[in-house]
């Protein structure tokens, strides 16, 4: 019995020491393939590189019935900036022109969304970039350029081990340029439970043995 006792106790700190000593990807983030579920916004992401180099015309226009992107829309500056703090816990500020964010912290949201600049070599850079729907109070000539442009970016030189992570406005678009990058569409999600890391159960598993033990004891008792 003792064994047992001690193999539940190992379980128990084997969770404790995983969960605090660990840095493990937001768990309310889903990889679809095509396209990412962030389950606290409870909205899906179509990866960027779905529409690169389309502009704003050509996406809007197969977002209705029948289109490519059928049941998607453009999303907007605060629903972006949300799902940047779901993934790395840091507000972005407003007005979101140029924002640092914690280090290495946006290599796996950009492999998520997709990089539409991806750059290997001395200088690795890979981003994510892509066009927001309108939203006038962000446009000084709103009748000039209609959308801007927004990207997520991850700077890294091996060689002195620099490092930038950044969330930037790298420009404005009209409505029939293309976008360097691509486009940030989302949905309402169907997924609504949370997926539970496996040293919860391992953490469960070994409370409900201890439960156990602790009744078998005392009938013996």
């Amino acid at each position: 019995m003792r064994s047992i006792i001690f193999a539940c106790l190992m379980a128990i700190g084997t969770f404790v020491f995983s969960s605090s000593g660990s840095q493990a990807l937001p768990v309310d983030f889903i990889d679809n393939g095509s396209y990412t579920t962030d389950l606290a916004s409870g909205l899906d992401w179509l990866d960027v590189t779905e529409t690169k180099r389309m502009s704003y015309n050509s996406v809007n226009a197969q977002l209705g019935a029948g289109g490519a992107y059928e049941g998607w829309r453009y999303a907007t500056m605060p629903e972006l900036r949300q799902m940047i703090f779901n993934w790395t816990g840091v507000a972005v500020p407003v007005p979101e022109w140029s924002f640092t964010l914690p280090r290495f912290s946006t290599t796996g949201l950009i492999s998520l969304l997709g990089a539409t600049h991806d750059e290997t070599g001395p200088h690795i850079q890979r981003i994510s970039s892509g066009i927001l729907d309108f939203e006038p109070y962000f446009h000084e000539n709103p009748g000039v350029y209609t959308h801007k442009v927004f990207s997520i970016s991850f700077d890294f030189i091996p060689e002195t081990g620099s490092e930038y992570s950044a969330f930037n406005n790298v420009m404005e678009l009209d409505d029939t340029r293309r976008s360097p990058g691509g486009s940030f569409l989302v949905r309402n999600s169907q997924l609504s439970v949370v997926p539970l890391p496996a040293a919860v159960w391992v953490f469960g598993a070994a409370l409900a043995g201890l439960g156990w033990l602790t009744r078998r004891q005392k009938q013996a008792n």
